[in-house]
């Protein structure tokens, strides 16, 4: 009892109040980003936190009265960012009050009453202290336990079992698969955006592709939805889908193209990080510094309110990255000798749009759908043809899958059915070639759950059972789950 009396004295809470925000978030997004990004932001936050208690302690003249009104700053602060995005444009009458000028004057309320009552006080704020320091305490434990935890249990997916390996063969052909990020089938395009994507689809068609008149993704968002395609089985819950960016390299799609002797080209995806880390070569790969330009810096930003005045994820980056694919891609043939599989992740049809339909550079980027999203379409349809032509202008030409991750996200009408919706979500493009022209596979299921198990059979001889088609949304109902609308989207049409 007296050694816990004894932490009476001592001031933790503020410095553990500001790390802890870095270290819950690195928990919580654990299998996306590396643990040397916390590094930086905790040296940050805490001279930050020292610096002003120092500076609070020429005002209150006593540590404990310093400590606990920094404590109050940083939680107001770890707060300002939710409570806002709860409360922006909301309004009383015709008066809009969710705007920053009043919420920061409600959030300076508490803090210059509670700074005056610390300033009269002459208690010794002992009690206080400690309860800070326990509770604080205990919140950095609680997260560094689920950290350890996640690195105790290791991956959920280990599959070597299901995994039948293929000797490589120079002879293989290379494979292509291009992904554009929340592009929406032509049903979806033609009733909700009154856009006919007819010629597109017509064109390819009359290049060789196979290209389904409907077809839908397995998940709503693009980590589920690609992890799936690349484990080539399915996620049950969204714990699992939790372990997705940890098995990204070691999926079975990417160790049977390993095992094959292909070689692997990815691009950089700007604050994506849905990345295949082991490539022998990463194009459109812009210079970073490893400890400050990170994914983790980018969400801490994002949930602070200094994302108010700090621009995150800078225009020109993803402009930059958006164009470099497209040009990159048409010389991505002769890179390497051996066979090679390229993983092409497109933004340019998600939101923000930087380009209009022929590539020219919009004044500002904009989230706004209908036209923007109709243009980022024909700019992606159009670049798509170029890449295509080029793919198959060879005498030995590729595998080509391109596909979107799912569909648009214009569901915030409230006139549209949940039905409708889930449709809007989930009806992509998705379109095949193969250089046999054999499709009998391809038209058995109409999800991308099993492409490459149809590849891996067709050209390489190998026996995998293909799954049924299955569709899954985000649960409104238990986080921990998932909403199977496979009844929805694909057996009304069976």
């Amino acid at each position: 009892m007296m050694k816990l009396m004894s932490y009476k004295t001592k001031i933790f809470h503020p410095f553990l109040l500001a790390i802890f925000p870095i270290i819950f978030l690195y928990s919580d997004t654990i299998n996306e980003v590396h643990s040397h990004q916390m590094l930086i932001p905790i040296v940050l936050m805490l001279v930050i936190s020292i610096v002003l208690v120092i500076m609070a302690k020429f005002i209150f003249k006593n540590w404990k009265k310093s400590a606990l009104i920094i404590s109050l700053i940083l939680v107001l602060f770890i707060l300002y960012s939710p409570v806002f995005a709860n409360v922006s444009g909301a309004s009383i009458g015709d008066f809009e009050v969710g705007k920053h000028r009043f919420l920061i004057i409600i959030f300076a309320v508490p803090i210059l009453i509670a700074g005056y009552l610390l300033f009269k006080t002459r208690k010794k704020l002992d009690n206080i202290t400690l309860i800070l320091n326990i509770v604080t305490i205990s919140l950095i434990l609680i997260s560094v336990a689920n950290i350890g935890t996640y690195y105790v249990e290791g991956s959920i997916y280990e599959n070597d079992n299901d995994i039948q390996i293929i000797s490589g063969n120079l002879s293989y052909p290379d494979i292509y698969f291009i992904v554009y990020d929340a592009y929406s089938g032509e049903k979806v395009l033609k009733n909700y955006y009154n856009y006919d994507n007819h010629d597109f689809i017509n064109n390819l068609r009359e290049k060789g592709f196979f290209v389904h008149d409907e077809s839908y993704s397995n998940y709503d968002s693009t980590v589920p939805s690609l992890g799936a395609t690349f484990n080539m089985d399915y996620f049950d819950s969204n714990t699992e889908i939790k372990r997705v960016y940890a098995m990204f390299t070691e999926s079975n799609a990417v160790k049977i193209i390993n095992s094959m002797g292909y070689k692997i080209i990815d691009f950089q995806k700007h604050s994506l990080a849905v990345d295949l880390p082991i490539v022998d070569k990463k194009l459109c790969k812009k210079d970073n510094n490893r400890f400050t330009d990170t994914r983790l810096l980018d969400q801490l930003l994002k949930y602070t309110p200094l994302s108010v005045f700090i621009e995150i994820n800078p225009p020109e980056q993803d402009r930059d990255t958006q164009i470099c694919l497209f040009a990159e891609l048409l010389n991505t043939q002769a890179m390497f000798e051996e066979p090679t599989f390229v993983f092409a992740h497109s933004l340019v049809t998600h939101p923000p749009y930087f380009y209009g339909p022929n590539g020219e550079a919009l004044d500002s980027p904009t989230n706004a759908y209908d036209e923007h999203y109709v243009n980022a379409i024909k700019f992606a349809n159009k670049n798509t043809i170029q890449i295509v032509d080029k793919l198959l202008d060879v005498e030995n030409p590729p595998i080509i899958v391109i596909s979107a991750d799912h569909g648009t996200f214009r569901v915030i009408s409230d006139n549209l059915t949940y039905e409708e919706k889930i449709r809007q979500q989930h009806q992509i493009l998705y379109a095949v070639y193969f250089p046999d022209q054999n499709y009998e596979l391809v038209k058995k299921t109409t999800t991308p759950i099993n492409i490459f198990r149809i590849i891996f059979n067709q050209f390489f001889n190998t026996e995998y059972e293909l799954l049924e088609d299955r569709t899954f949304s985000d649960s409104i109902v238990d986080a921990n789950d998932l909403d199977e609308t496979t009844d929805i989207l694909i057996n009304s049409r069976l």
